[in-house]
């Protein structure tokens, strides 16, 4: 695959057990130095019965569920440098130390754009990915496909999701391309 590889979001889930949802709020955020106090808030918080969000306009996003809090962040045309997530992640279990942590996600999104055809992420993902057969040629459109791979690596099992979709043109002018979503998560 000769695509640039486009890395688009990385979120961090942490799951624990017994989460407040309530402590989940700017101020708990700023004045615990989990994020600096001149964050500015995209909209206002969510505080709901089954989760609680704070989506900053640097486009960070923490969402709290009862089980787990989600760390979410846009990474597609920023510097390695201006990846935040992970430290705030850490902050926010340090400033919370007697909270029972149970494990940790790291889950990168990226995509691969085809733009040479209208069909040549599905003919990439089911000509080289997939060995050829008749059972590729069965139905009545073209088949479709997804998969699910599993890596067994020394420190966390890589799972990576490999699936056809387009990219949304911008203007009304332009046609969508064609993209492979690839979904990572290290457990």
């Amino acid at each position: 695959m000769n695509q640039e590889l486009v890395i688009q979001d990385l979120v961090i889930v942490i799951t624990a057990k017994n989460h407040k949802l309530s402590l989940l709020n700017p101020d708990f955020l700023r004045f615990t130095g989990i994020v600096p106090s001149i964050w500015e808030l995209a909209r206002e918080p969510i505080n709901a019965n089954n989760v609680s969000q704070v989506v900053f306009t640097n486009g960070i996003t923490i969402t709290a569920e009862p089980q787990r809090v989600i760390f979410a962040q846009s990474i597609k045309s920023i510097d390695e440098e201006s990846i935040l997530i992970p430290k705030i992640a850490r902050k926010y279990a340090q400033a919370l130390p007697n909270m029972e942590f149970e494990a940790i996600g790291i889950n990168p999104r990226g995509y691969a754009p085809f733009p040479d055809g209208e069909d040549t992420a599905r003919q990439y993902i089911t000509h080289t990915l997939l060995s050829p057969g008749a059972w590729q040629s069965e139905g009545e459109e073209p088949m479709r496909a997804s998969l699910n791979l599993v890596y067994k690596l020394q420190r966390a099992p890589l799972y990576l999701t490999v699936t056809e979709a387009a990219l949304r043109a911008e203007s009304e002018n332009e046609t969508n391309t064609p993209i492979i979503i690839l979904s990572g998560s290290f457990s």
